[in-house]
């Protein structure tokens, strides 16, 4: 796969659990301010099953030919705002990318591709593994 193809869908859903339900809002609508999204595009939800207190913010964009999700996690001493601007940032970074993969995803895709190509110690780190193809 050489490109992503056209875009089909972007959504965007800020998950709480065992928090207030204002923060998944607050998430929502700078994520929204941010990549200039559709109202509709961008959901706060509460999941009711979790033991603690969770926060995951997900915006996920569809392609003809792949979908990638960018996250950000919320955590103790971190704004609703800047998980959304965390989020914001890796949407952007990626949409302006040129390529149908993140950075996280290919830098996982070096060792299956290099072990397939030769075999090699289970020690050595993936990117001296892609120096020796």
């Amino acid at each position: 796969m050489r490109e992503r193809g056209a875009l089909i869908e972007r959504k965007g859903e800020a998950i709480v659990a065992n928090l207030t339900y204002s923060i998944a809002c607050r998430e929502t609508a700078r994520l929204r301010a941010l990549l200039n999204w559709p109202q509709d595009s961008i959901q706060p939800m509460t999941e009711r099953r979790a033991k603690g207190p969770e926060n995951i913010l997900v915006a996920t964009l569809r392609y003809e030919h792949v979908t990638e999700a960018c996250v950000a996690f919320g955590r103790l001493g971190a704004s609703a705002e800047t998980v959304a601007e965390e989020c914001a940032a890796e949407v952007t970074t990626y949409i302006s990318g040129a390529h149908p993969i993140n950075a996280r995803l290919g830098d996982q895709l070096l060792l299956p591709m290099a072990l397939g190509a030769r075999a090699i110690s289970s020690h050595a780190s993936r990117r001296r593994i892609c120096g020796r193809i």
